[in-house]
């Protein structure tokens, strides 16, 4: 499969920008779809992403609300990963400023891609969001799953549902002569080093704790994987004979929050960083989802356990340490300018 043509929408994208990299590494030709060719502060780090790569990457422009763009960008494409979809915790005033870009710019790929000839798989990156269950709690989450939409008070996670709900419709309504094998990857929380200093959600979140923004962490256990492994879940969906047709929930393990946190600090404290580890008292969460939706979100995905069989036993993968995760991370915020550098700072320690 080396040397054959993937497209990756969302390229400059934290998940996206590791899907690239991987996809080069390991020999594939990679065309990614980014919003705006001239933003070169968040484009041009594309073009390092791997060192000496066989085949160069090929950035072009592509809009998920602009279906005419897609048909360019997946021309001759053997594979398609669609990465691109916005996500945000805290829920917007109007709910199709989330829903819309995720559910149309999802199909208006998937019809790209069916028009096209030449995908055979089409990898969509979605969310374990869309494997809650209405009202209870109790058991592992896994891939027979689904979530009820007008259930979610999240917008992102009803966006991410409804997406989903969209693209296997889509693909199981195409005539046999224009399918191609769909596979979705759905990430926990999603934590890792970062390859760029371009801001967004997951990265924002963890670099207001190193800057000591947050001065309490919550007493509350998630789920969580590293960027890295998402990355090569998406590849193993596109070299893996039993992957088309199957949902696939990507998660490391189950963590106490606090533990990570203060697992950090020992790493970064000494280097003249302030990394809080005072915990928030439990009645003060309460207290505070009554009016954050972002924090009454966090409270209603903890504690919950996630499926990790096909993950390790269909892609065959073993997963990164979280721990390992939340360290790699710190230093690569620093290293990417996400992070000021400290008088002590010391740099990663196979450095």
């Amino acid at each position: 499969m080396e040397g054959d043509l993937v497209l990756v929408s969302g390229a400059s994208g934290y998940v996206g920008s590791w899907v690239c990299k991987k996809l080069q590494e390991q020999g594939f030709r990679v065309r990614g779809t980014v919003r705006d060719l001239e933003n070169r502060s968040k484009v041009e780090y594309l073009y390092q992403l791997c060192s000496y790569p066989d085949y160069p990457i090929e950035l072009v422009e592509a809009n998920l609300l602009e279906p005419d763009g897609w048909t360019q960008a997946v021309k001759g494409c053997k594979y398609v990963m669609h990465a691109a979809s916005p996500f945000v915790i805290q829920n917007p005033r109007d709910p199709d400023e989330l829903i819309k870009p995720a559910v149309d710019g999802t199909l208006n790929v998937l019809r790209a891609a069916a028009e096209c000839g030449t995908v055979e798989r089409v990898v969509v990156t979605g969310s374990f969001a869309a494997c809650e269950r209405s009202g209870r709690k109790t058991g592992t989450y896994t891939e027979d799953d689904w979530s009820v939409p007008e259930n979610q008070r999240s917008i992102y996670a009803r966006s991410k549902t409804l997406a989903e709900k969209a693209a296997w419709d889509f693909v199981e309504n195409l005539p046999n002569d224009k399918k191609f094998g769909l596979s979705t990857i759905l990430p926990v929380g999603i934590l890792g080093p970062a390859l760029s200093g371009n801001r967004g959600e997951s990265i924002d979140m963890f670099a207001d704790i190193m800057e000591g923004k947050v001065p309490i962490i919550p007493q509350l256990t998630f789920s969580f994987v590293d960027v890295r492994d998402v990355a090569e879940a998406h590849i193993r969906c596109i070299t893996t004979k039993e992957a088309p047709g199957k949902r696939i929930l990507v998660n490391s393990e189950l963590v106490f929050y606090p533990s990570l946190i203060r697992t950090v600090a020992e790493e970064m404290n000494p280097q003249g960083y302030k990394i809080p580890t005072k915990t928030m008292p439990n009645f003060v969460l309460r207290i505070l989802s009554l009016f954050s939706s972002s924090i009454r979100t966090l409270r209603e995905i903890a504690e919950i356990p996630v499926s990790t069989e096909r993950f390790k036993n269909v892609l065959g993968i073993q997963p990164i340490p979280i721990k390992k995760t939340l360290i790699d991370m710190a230093y690569s915020l620093v290293e990417v300018g996400r992070i000021r550098k400290t008088a002590q700072y010391q740099g990663p320690p196979d450095q």
